[in-house]
């Protein structure tokens, strides 16, 4: 799933490990999640998108494919 987990991280000079710390998820599966090798519930994906400012569907765009 494509996701701009990393490029957010990037822009806001935040890394994967503050991002688990503020969101209570693990830095594993956060690394997994900005890699695209995983998808996330929908309670996942809010406690993400509320963490970094943005909304859902900035960090995991819509794509038909």
């Amino acid at each position: 799933m494509k996701t701009r987990i990393t490029e957010i991280l990037v822009e806001r000079k935040k890394s994967k490990g503050w991002l688990a710390n503020l969101t209570q998820i693990s830095r594993p599966y956060i690394s997994r999640l900005a890699a695209g090798k995983a998808t996330p519930t929908l309670g996942t994906a809010y406690r993400i998108s509320h963490a970094l400012g943005c909304s859902v569907e900035e960090i995991w765009p819509y794509s038909e494919d």
